[in-house]
This record gives C-alpha cells, structure tokens and sequence, in this order.
C-alpha cells in the first residue's frame, strides 16, 4: 500500500513536471535590463512560442494555397507584362520598316522620274530644242533639290553630293541654253554637260535601288 501510494505521488510529481516543461516550452521569460535614475534594472519578460502549425487543419490548408496562389498570379502578371511590352516593341519596329520601306519605294520613283527627264534633255539637246531644253533643265534642277530637301538620309552623303553636282549642271546648261546664239562650242558643252548631269543622277538611283534590295532581303 505505501508502494502504491509512493507511485501515485511519483505519477502526480511527473505529470506536473511534465505541464511545467509544455509551459515553459510555450511561454519562456527573457531577461530585459534597462537603466533607471537608481541604476540598472532587470524584469522577466515572457516571450510566447509560435505554436507549430496544423496542416490536417482545413483553414491553414486554405491560408497556404491562397498564398501560392497569389505569388504564381503576381509572377504570371509580371510575365505578361513582359510579354506585351515585347510585343509593342515588335509592332513598333514592323511600323518603322514598313515606313522606311515607303519612303525608299517614293525616293526611288522619284529619282526614276528626274532619271527619266535626263535622258530627255540629252535628246533635245541633240535636236536643239533650246526652248525646251530651258524648260526640262529647271524641272531637273528642281526635282533634285526636293529629294535632297525630303529625303535627307536617304542617300549616302557621296550620292547627295551627286545630287547636288546635278543641280549645278542642270542650272548651267538651263543657263546656256537661253543664250541667243548657240555655237558649234556651246552644242558641245551643253552635250558633255548633259552627259555628267544623267551620269550623277543614275548614279543615286542605283544606290537607292541596292539599298531597297538590302532592306527586303533583311
């Protein structure tokens, strides 16, 4: 009988000491000093333990997944805002090589045309057509100017300096032209003249048609 009850007051003791270890586990007291006008102080300040949680508890099962639910929407969201950005990106760049495209297309047609005019004045000027020859020699020199005025960057600065040697010749021969007599010498000028004009016009247009070719292959 005293055994029994010595067990009994052993199984008590041991519970006990067992609750004080979950509390003490739970709630510890941190020590915490500070300084007051009749120097240094200490308290025991409890301090609570998270308690671990419990994944066959419905409610944390639901907190978790709403949690990487929104992290995978936030990355998601970020994804497509990288994707659209590249996407305007490309829209952008397509509307700048179509419009360069059309502007080399217009470039082109236009020198074709001031090409065109040139192989004219040489054959008026064979034919001495002097009226004519004022005429179609101000159309050059004013066609040349415009693409050199619209489309700046166009042509290499060597072709725009062609262009520009073509207005020089186009204003010359524009100038003999209307002279009231014409000689033998002033024929031959005017054909040479005619002859380096075509030559610098020709000239830029096949550097704009090469780059045209570049671009589509590109």
């Amino acid at each position: 009988m005293i055994r029994a009850a010595l067990s009994a007051s052993q199984l008590h003791r041991g519970g006990r000491d067992g609750r004080e270890r979950v509390d003490s586990f739970k709630t510890r007291r941190t020590p915490l000093q500070f300084w007051t006008p009749k120097g240094r102080r200490s308290i025991q300040a409890p301090v609570s333990t998270p308690p671990a949680l419990n994944w066959h508890d419905p409610l944390v099962l639901w907190t978790v997944a709403g949690t990487i639910a929104g992290v995978v929407g936030v990355g998601i969201s970020i994804y497509l805002i990288f994707v659209t950005k590249g996407a305007r990106r490309a829209a952008r760049e397509a509307r700048e090589a179509v419009r360069s495209a059309t502007q080399q297309r217009s470039l082109i047609e236009e020198l074709e045309t001031v090409n065109h005019k040139a192989d004219q004045l040489g054959a008026l000027v064979q034919h001495e057509q002097w009226f004519a020859v004022q005429e179609r020699s101000r159309e050059i020199l004013i066609m040349c100017s415009q693409v050199l005025s619209r489309w700046p960057d166009g042509l290499s600065e060597e072709k725009r300096d062609d262009l520009l040697m073509a207005v020089d010749f186009a204003r010359s021969i524009a100038t003999t032209s209307s002279a009231n007599q014409i000689d033998a010498a002033d024929r031959k000028r005017l054909v040479n003249t005619q002859i380096r004009l075509s030559t610098r016009i020709s000239s830029a247009l096949g550097e704009a048609r090469k780059l045209e070719e570049r671009t589509a292959l590109e």
